[in-house]
């Protein structure tokens, strides 16, 4: 077994192996790569980082913005228990709904890529095409254009260690469904000897005083790989909700543990891609409660209760 940790723990395999996130090296200006642009280890890791930062921050921003206006209607609410049974089904389907986009990507093996070029937009050195698959197989694509700056850079050669700290500013834009987004972040890299150390913040700018806030720590130290996401939204009065991925795999069979903090309280869903459907547990992995998501003929979500009662979603599409 090999567990893979999105969101509080990932695994270094998981960026780079499951979502297959390439990067091509540009020629861009800046000392050492400074806008992501070169050739070196540390330029292509900046660049990994980043693809995967905004496919992730893509897919559940696209799902939100689909749902902004939208519910989840009951088709068969009279064969829940009871009415409040109903709501409580509604209003979970809710928070599950704006991060489905991201789940079936997680579920689809090599699901993610990023491939960085030199930009095409003025004022841009970098731009990066983002990408995903969905479990149709369709393809969502999307486009990032940013500079990296390096603002600091600190050498401490009092040991034998010879430790390198560099602090690089992020600012762009991410084109998404015909909207554009202005992004803003920062990465440090701590070097020595034999092990390495990084953090990236990737803010993006929702409108309306929305922001969804991406942070990434890695660690790589002998021969061993270690990556941290964590997704949190923030509205003008401060923290709205967080969320927390956990990726296992065993014997070809993937599980996702999906931890939503959200007003004082944490929910824990568990996901499983079986029969051609996504089978949500809810609250451990042995529960009865539990939620089967299909697509249906229009493109949309379905979830189907276990104790009875469905319920459709709107889900992304390539026209919304």
């Amino acid at each position: 077994m090999k567990k893979l940790l999105l969101t509080l723990t990932i695994i270094a395999a998981l960026a780079l192996g499951l979502f297959g996130l390439t990067a091509c090296g540009t020629n861009g200006t800046g000392a050492g790569g400074a806008n992501g642009t070169g050739n070196s280890a540390a330029a292509q890791a900046a660049e990994e980082a980043y693809g995967f930062s905004a496919a992730s921050a893509g897919a559940i921003l696209s799902s939100m913005n689909a749902n902004a206006s939208l519910s989840a209607r009951s088709t068969a609410a009279d064969a829940a228990a009871d009415a409040g049974a109903a709501d409580d089904a509604a209003a979970e389907i809710d928070e599950l709904n704006g991060y489905m986009l991201l789940v079936e990507g997680l579920l689809e093996d090599g699901a993610f890529g990023a491939s960085a070029e030199t930009s095409d937009r003025e004022g841009y050195a970098v731009k990066m095409t983002v990408s995903y698959k969905d479990l149709e197989g369709d393809t969502i694509e999307y486009v990032l254009y940013y500079n990296e700056t390096l603002v600091r850079e600190e050498y401490d050669r009092d040991d034998d260690d010879d430790e390198v700290e560099q602090i690089y500013r992020l600012e762009g834009v991410m084109l998404l469904g015909g909207s554009e987004y202005s992004i803003e972040g920062r990465r440090n890299v701590e070097s020595e000897r034999g092990e390495s150390e990084s953090e990236e913040q990737f803010r993006v700018n929702m409108g309306d005083g929305r922001s969804m806030l991406v942070e990434h720590e890695a660690e790589s130290e002998r021969g061993e790989s270690e990556q941290e996401y964590v997704y949190s939204i923030y509205d003008g009065s401060g923290l709205v909700e967080r969320s927390s991925f956990e990726y296992e795999e065993e014997r070809g069979d993937v599980e996702i543990e999906f931890r939503l903090t959200k007003d004082g309280n944490t929910k824990v869903f568990y996901f499983e891609q079986e029969n051609g459907r996504i089978e949500i547990k809810v609250g451990d992995r042995n529960s009865a409660a539990r939620y089967f998501v299909t697509i249906d003929e229009t493109g949309n979500y379905v979830y189907t209760v276990a104790g009875g009662g469905s319920y459709n979603m709107h889900r992304f599409d390539f026209d919304d």
